[in-house]
């Protein structure tokens, strides 16, 4: 009995060192953050932010399979009256100076129209000025 409840409380402490929990570094914060105004900002056509966010190399494949550079992003129209856009489960994965950014963009034409799901990696670098989306991709996902 003795050699039980050993054994079992052994498990159960190299079961506690084997569960960690998982906590936000700075950067990934940043990179969240990021994409939070990203998507505002693209919503509302905020040139001024989107040009602070995409790198001058930055390259996007959209859910359709065009490529856009960051010119096409700045110049590309916001969201329609009544749209709207929302993101969700972004995670951060950063590996020096790069980074992966994935998620889930919820878009709606209007109100009570269904949204439409598109799930989507962005890569970042991290430039003397601090993190810069360098390129897109986004594929549509049924809902």
């Amino acid at each position: 009995m003795k050699r039980i409840t050993i054994l079992t409380i052994a498990g159960l402490m190299l079961a506690s060192v084997a569960t960690y929990s998982y906590a936000v570094t700075p950067d990934e914060a940043t990179l969240i953050s990021l994409e939070q105004s990203w998507a505002k900002a693209a919503s509302i056509h905020d040139v001024a932010v989107l040009d602070k966010v995409l790198d001058d190399s930055y390259v996007e494949v959209t859910a359709n399979g065009t490529h856009r550079s960051k010119a096409d992003a700045l110049a590309a129209p916001g969201l329609a009256p009544g749209a709207s856009q929302s993101l969700s489960e972004v995670q951060a994965n950063v590996n020096g100076d790069v980074a992966v950014v994935t998620g889930i963009n919820y878009y709606s034409s209007g109100p009570g129209a269904l949204a439409v799901k598109f799930v989507f990696t962005d890569i970042y670098a991290k430039r003397p000025d601090g993190w810069r989306a360098i390129s897109s991709h986004m594929a549509r996902r049924p809902m």
